[in-house]
């Protein structure tokens, strides 16, 4: 079965986190490629912190490690360690989407661990 990314793009792909830094597993992030995919899941984890207060206690972290399994039909269903680094913006961005005025304070750059062996990867 073919996975459609929002846009209407039927060459997606489908991704979940199986662990994290954070002790977090799921979620279902859809785009073209793993890279994508991975900022996506890495900006979520950062809103788990903040909105959910089982999390709360990893609000000083600037940096997390987390697994992406591909979840796609017929995929080899390989995973891959990223780690994300939160960066607080110079100054804000501020965009409308609809009626929403909104403010983005941090930037996340998302990197793939080049040991995909590191122990703290190992324990989750």
């Amino acid at each position: 079965m073919a996975v459609t990314c929002s846009d209407g793009d039927t060459n997606c792909r489908s991704f979940k986190i199986i662990g994290s830094g954070i002790g977090f597993k799921g979620g279902r992030y859809v785009a073209q490629n793993r890279h994508i995919a991975a900022q996506r899941a890495g900006s979520k984890l950062f809103q788990k912190i903040k909105k959910n207060a089982n999390f709360s206690r990893f609000s000083k972290k600037t940096s997390i490690k987390f697994i992406l399994a591909e979840t796609t039909e017929g995929s080899n269903k390989k995973t891959v360690a990223y780690e994300v680094k939160k960066e607080k913006l110079p100054k804000p961005i501020s965009f409308t989407k609809g009626d929403t005025d909104i403010l983005v304070y941090f930037k996340y750059d998302v990197e793939k661990l080049m040991n995909q062996e590191d122990p703290e990867v190992q324990r989750m």
